[in-house]
C-alpha cells in the first residue's frame, strides 16, 4: 500500500507543478463535472464550450487561453484516467500555434526525446477529393480511422484510389519529401522543423484525431516504450446554439506523461 500511496503522491505532485505551470502561462481554469449528462465524461472540450457559451461575447482581444482537469473514463479500457485539457480560442493559426509550440516546449523539456505525429485533416480531404473520392466516403475513410478501423480504411481506399494507399506510409520529417498532394503546406513545415529540435517528428495523413469536431491539425506525441499517448489534440470547430466556436487544443494523459517525465524507459 505504501508504495501505491507513494505513486498517487508522486501524480498529483506533478499534476500540481503543470496546473501552476499554466496559471503562469496566462490560462484562466474552468472546472468541469466528471460525468456528463447520464454518461460518463470521456472529453473535457465538449463541457468547457457549454460553460463559456452561456456568457456573452467576451470581446478578448487575442486568444483565450482556458484549461479543465479531472478524470475522463475510458470504454474501451473501463478505466478512469486523469487528464489535463488545454484550448486556446479564438486568434490567428499562427497566434495558436505559437502558444502551443510554447507549451510543447515547456512539457518536453527534458533528456528524454518524445515522438511526435502530425497529421491534417483538411489536407487529407483535399487529397481525397482530387482523387475523385466522394464526400461521403472520405466521411466513412476518417470514420474507420478515428474508431481504429484501419483494415476497412485501406479496403476503401483500394477499391476508390489504389495509388493512394500511400497515406498510410508514415514519413519521418528527416525524409519527408515535400512535393505533391501529400505535402504539408509552409507553415506546416516551418512548425515541424521547430518541432524537431525537442521532438522526432512524423508526418501521417492517416493521423486524423479521436473526435468528430476536428477539423485541421491533428497531433500525438509519445514516449519511448509508454504504450499510451502523453499529450494529443488538435484544431477544432464546434457549433453550439447560433455560436461557432474555433480553436486548438490538447489533452495531457497524466499516467502517461508522469512516466515520461520521471524517465521511466
Amino acid at each position: 500500500m505504501n508504495q501505491w500511496l507513494r505513486q498517487n503522491l508522486e501524480q498529483y505532485q506533478l499534476l500540481v507543478r503543470l496546473l501552476t505551470g499554466l496559471l503562469d502561462r496566462g490560462f484562466y481554469p474552468i472546472p468541469t463535472a466528471p460525468t456528463g449528462q447520464q454518461t460518463f465524461r470521456v472529453d473535457h472540450t465538449l463541457a468547457i464550450i457549454d460553460s463559456l457559451n452561456r456568457f456573452p461575447d467576451m470581446g478578448q482581444g487575442g486568444p483565450l487561453k482556458i484549461f479543465s482537469t479531472g478524470p475522463v473514463y475510458q470504454p474501451t479500457s473501463s478505466q478512469w484516467t486523469e487528464t489535463l485539457d488545454v484550448e486556446i480560442l479564438g486568434g490567428s493559426d499562427s497566434e495558436s500555434l505559437g502558444i502551443v509550440d510554447d507549451l510543447l516546449r515547456w512539457l518536453c523539456d527534458g533528456e528524454n526525446r518524445p515522438h511526435m505525429v502530425i497529421g491534417d485533416l483538411q489536407i487529407l480531404t483535399q487529397t481525397l477529393t482530387l482523387s475523385g473520392i466522394t464526400k461521403e466516403d472520405i466521411d466513412t475513410f476518417v470514420g474507420y480511422l478515428r474508431t481504429g478501423n484501419r483494415v476497412d480504411a485501406e479496403s476503401l481506399l483500394a477499391r476508390r484510389a489504389p495509388s493512394y494507399q500511400r497515406l498510410f506510409h508514415i514519413q519521418s520529417w528527416d525524409g519527408l519529401e515535400m512535393k505533391g498532394p501529400f505535402a504539408p503546406p509552409v507553415d506546416r513545415q516551418r512548425w515541424m522543423a521547430s518541432l524537431s529540435n525537442l521532438s522526432d517528428v512524423s508526418w501521417d495523413l492517416a493521423s486524423v484525431g479521436t473526435w468528430p469536431y476536428y477539423n485541421g491539425l491533428v497531433f500525438s506525441l509519445y514516449g519511448k516504450n509508454i504504450g499510451q499517448p502523453l499529450i494529443r489534440g488538435g484544431q477544432f470547430q464546434l457549433t453550439l446554439g447560433e455560436r461557432v466556436w474555433r480553436g486548438i487544443g490538447f489533452t495531457v494523459f497524466v499516467g502517461p506523461y508522469e512516466l515520461f517525465a520521471r524517465g521511466v524507459i
